[in-house]
């Protein structure tokens, strides 16, 4: 195995744990939103999970999309069917524009779940006790 195998590995773990974990976080919001109340901030700060999840979870099924082709699991049934269509597929998911559009994908879902934990801090901890949650709910919040 090279370092790129065991890194790639790795990079599809910890995503699969990260979609697996985002479920948690919801019901521990759920939680949170009973104990608290309905507010504008809990309110964007699911707006942003929803967000964030939605953006993980497309990550997550470019690259599902990317092992089935690459491991040609069901590639003959496809291509029988489907051929001009599966071969334009395969050739996007292995192209290189295709890493630099996850790239992108990937730091919006950075700052996505940046956001999201700023505004979680802000109805743990109160807004005003750290500079990033009191910027985060003053931008989206506006309270």
């Amino acid at each position: 195995m090279t370092i790129r195998t065991n890194l790639s590995s790795t990079k599809y773990f910890l995503l699969l744990i990260g979609i697996i974990g985002t479920f948690s976080a919801l019901a521990s919001g759920e939680v949170a939103q009973q104990s608290f109340g309905q507010s504008d901030l809990i309110h964007t700060h699911e707006e942003f999970w929803e967000r964030s999840h939605l953006t993980y979870i497309i990550i997550g099924c470019f690259y599902l999309a990317k092992l089935i082709i690459n491991k040609r699991i069901f590639i003959n049934y496809w291509t029988k069917r489907e051929k001009s269509h599966l071969s334009w597929f395969i050739t996007f998911v292995n192209s290189t524009i295709s890493r630099y559009i996850i790239a992108c994908i990937s730091l919006i879902g950075i700052v996505l779940l940046s956001i999201t934990g700023a505004l979680g801090w802000a109805i743990s901890h109160g807004q005003d006790t750290d500079p990033i949650s009191e910027w985060a709910s003053n931008m989206f919040v506006g309270e």
